[in-house]
């Protein structure tokens, strides 16, 4: 199912087939009070030998200027530095890798300067070790992880915002007006994937920022993770602001 998905969409990938099923995630969301209700699969165990291929693989494949995204809780079977030994070994080539995951996987990846991370506040709080409650909080959030050599943070916080940086300058972003529908599963992940997007195509850093959160916002009117009409991302748009942080 998942193949077939990505064949639809034509895209180019590369996959590594494994004995168990792969996990479905049930989202239950209740109408009346907008809640979720997230019901995940364990998931299968990931043996050695496939780990390998895609080391491997990121070895050979990503070169200069390309990104690689690494997203996401770690399967079962994969060590908790799996990331961090994905992010060393395409460094070297000038690769900029995306770290979108909490917890230890996000602190061992830190361990090899990638050059961008998008914890929320939570996940940030988590691998920072003190509470993030003001703009001020965020603000020294965002930079102890520049102290770590991230030249790209983007530090959400749901409808409060986003306080980012990208190469020293620091960006807020937040919407002139509650704009939005009542899914928000796979926002992050859409912000995350239009941003790289935006950026490999060369766009200034704000505006790719401005766009990104308006396709995440655009997310939360369609039911299911990461799928959005593009014709609600206009209208988003003129939500988001966008300003620099003296």
């Amino acid at each position: 199912m998942m193949v077939e998905g990505l064949r639809s969409e034509n895209l180019d990938f590369s996959f590594w087939p494994l004995q168990e099923e792969t996990r479905i995630t049930t989202v239950l969301h209740e109408e009346k009070t907008g809640r979720h209700t997230v019901i995940n699969e364990p998931g299968p165990v990931v043996p050695l030998a496939q780990a390998v291929q895609c080391l491997r693989f990121l070895e050979e494949h990503p070169g200069e200027g390309d990104y690689l995204v690494l997203s996401g809780s770690l399967p079962r079977g994969l060590r908790v530095d799996f990331y961090a030994e994905c992010a060393r070994r395409v460094l070297r080539k000038g690769v900029r890798v995306v770290v979108d995951t909490s917890g230890e996987p996000l602190r061992r990846a830190l361990q090899n300067l990638p050059f961008m991370v998008k914890p929320n506040v939570k996940e940030a709080e988590g691998v920072l070790g003190f509470p993030i409650r003001s703009f001020e909080d965020k603000l020294r959030a965002v930079a102890l992880f520049e102290e770590k050599g991230v030249e790209c943070v983007v530090l959400s916080d749901g409808p409060r915002g986003i306080v980012a940086s990208w190469k020293g300058e620091r960006w807020s972003v937040e919407l002139k007006e509650a704009v939005h529908g009542g899914y928000f599963i796979g926002s992050g992940d859409t912000l995350v994937g239009v941003l790289v997007l935006r950026l490999s195509q060369g766009a200034p850093f704000a505006e790719a920022l401005r766009f990104a959160t308006a396709c995440g916002l655009a997310n939360t009117f369609s039911r299911g993770a990461g799928f959005f009409d593009p014709a609600v991302v206009p209208r988003c748009l003129e939500a988001v602001v966008v300003k620099p942080i003296p």
